[in-house]
């Protein structure tokens, strides 16, 4: 029982939002995949809760541009450059962020037993 404790909060901590110390606490109603539901919505505004404001910029100019020569070449499609986009940056920030936790884990903690270089 008490292991079945310890995965589920475990579980729980990794879903929450980071606190200033590093650590997480868990938030009822919080989602792993909330940056990448708002990243696909609302592009721009998704980025910028990303903490990436330089490519929340990036992609109003996007949007602009597509909607420019949508309207132009009349192809619908490439609407959706900027949601694409939004969602590529995050997701490639949230491995970051995870490879940085597993490395920041390593270094304070030592390499996991069995490690051969």
């Amino acid at each position: 029982m008490r292991e079945l404790v310890l995965r589920t909060r475990q579980r729980l901590l990794h879903v929450g939002w980071p606190l200033p110390g590093g650590s997480a606490i868990w938030v009822p109603g919080a989602r792993a995949g909330v940056r990448h539901d708002r990243a696909a919505v609302v592009p721009p505004l998704g980025l910028l809760l990303n903490g990436q404001p330089f490519s929340a910029v990036l992609n109003v100019v996007l949007i602009v541009l597509c909607i420019l020569l949508a309207l132009i070449f009349f192809f619908p499609p490439l609407l959706l450059m900027p949601s694409i986009h939004a969602l590529i940056v995050v997701h490639t920030k949230r491995g970051d962020r995870k490879h940085r936790e597993l490395v920041d884990a390593i270094e304070k903690h030592g390499p996991p037993p069995g490690f051969r270089p």
